[in-house]
C-alpha cells in the first residue's frame, strides 16, 4: 500500500466510480474533504511511503471513517504518533463521539482515556476486572 496516494489508500476497495470506471477527479476531491474535515494537512496525491508512521496511521483511521464505520476500535493508536498527531487524533475521537460513532480506545496511556472516554473498562490478564463512568472515577482508583 506504500505506492499508494493518499487519497486511493482512502479509497481503496471502495473506490467512487463513473461509467463503469474509477472516478479519479471523486477520489481526489473526496479525499480532500475527508483530510479537511479532520483537520489533516495531508496532501492526498502524497504517496503513502512517503509520510510518517504516525500520518500513516492517520490515514487508516480516515479510511475507516470513509467508509462510514459506525465502531472504530484503535488498540495502542497514540504508539507512532507525535504530541501534535495525539491531539489530532483525539480532537477526530471527539467529534465522531458528538456524530455517533462509538469508539473502542484501549490503551495504557490514561491521560488520552480520560480526555475521550465516557465509560472505561479495566482489564487485567484477558478479564474485566471494573466498568465505570469516566466521571465516577480518577487514574488513582
Amino acid at each position: 500500500m506504500n505506492n499508494l496516494t493518499v487519497a486511493e489508500n482512502i479509497f481503496l476497495g471502495n473506490e467512487p466510480t463513473r461509467l463503469g470506471l474509477i472516478d479519479w477527479d471523486k477520489v481526489y476531491t473526496d479525499a480532500a474533504n475527508l483530510l479537511k474535515r479532520f483537520k489533516l494537512d495531508i496532501d492526498p496525491a502524497a504517496r503513502v511511503g512517503d509520510l510518517g508512521t504516525g500520518l500513516q496511521q492517520l490515514v487508516e483511521i480516515v479510511k475507516a471513517l470513509a467508509k462510514k464505520s459506525r465502531i472504530l476500535i484503535l488498540d495502542e493508536p497514540t504508539a507512532a504518533l507525535t504530541e501534535a498527531e495525539v491531539e489530532v487524533l483525539l480532537e477526530i475521537i471527539r467529534g465522531l463521539r458528538n456524530e455517533g460513532v462509538a469508539a473502542i480506545y484501549i490503551s495504557h496511556k490514561l491521560d488520552e482515556v480520560f480526555a475521550i472516554s465516557d465509560r472505561i473498562t479495566v482489564l487485567r490478564d484477558g478479564e474485566s476486572i471494573v466498568t465505570l463512568e469516566t466521571a465516577q472515577t480518577n487514574a488513582a482508583k
